[in-house]
Order: C-alpha cells, then structure tokens, then sequence
C-alpha cells in the first residue's frame, strides 16, 4: 500500500512539515481585517441617547385595531365550517378573531 493510496502525498518532506509545524485553520491570524461599524462607539450598557435611536424607522402604536381583513365574513366561514373542525382549530380560529376585533396581546 503507498501513500497515494492513504491519500497522503508523495512528498516526504510535506508530511514532516505537517508534523512538525503548527497548524492554523484557514487564513493566517495577521491578515485578519476588523470590520468597522458606524455603532463601534457605542456603549451598549447604558441607554442610547435621542440621536442614536433617532436613525431606527419607528412607528407610533395604532389607537385602534385596523385590518384589511373582512372579520364578520371570516366568522361567518368559521361557524360554517366549525363541524369539520379539530377542537384546537377552531380555537385558534376564535383567537385569531378575537385578535382581529381587540388586537393581538402584547407579551
């Protein structure tokens, strides 16, 4: 049985440097580059000021429920169907309702 056989190479010289030489996974540790972020100066144990918070989209909470969803004609489908349903679909389709009328929990 030889070498190639193994799947070793033919070279000698190869196996004794492997042996003898340390070994690093993938690129070598010096030619690592940081990458920079435009939040690197932020210290995240405290709270962020008006200026930082200031570059995140944000929406204000809806005063009331709105959907586009048509909630009287899906209750309708649900009670129609209500007969064919498991005991747990049709208690997630009540939620779901119910969710649609009152809003959806906030936890």
């Amino acid at each position: 049985m030889t070498r190639a056989d193994l799947g070793l190479p033919i070279s000698w010289r190869l196996i004794e440097d492997w042996c003898h030489k340390p070994f690093t996974y993938g690129r070598p540790l010096d030619s690592h580059v940081k990458k920079t972020s435009k939040y690197d100066h932020v210290d995240f144990s405290k709270p962020g000021t008006k200026e930082f918070w200031a570059s995140f989209p944000s929406r204000a909470i809806p005063e009331k429920v709105s959907t586009r969803i048509d909630v009287d004609w899906l209750e309708a489908e649900v009670e129609s169907l209500e007969a064919e349903m498991t005991v747990h679909e049709k208690d997630m389709a009540h939620k779901a309702i119910r969710q649609l009328r009152v809003g959806a929990p906030a936890y």
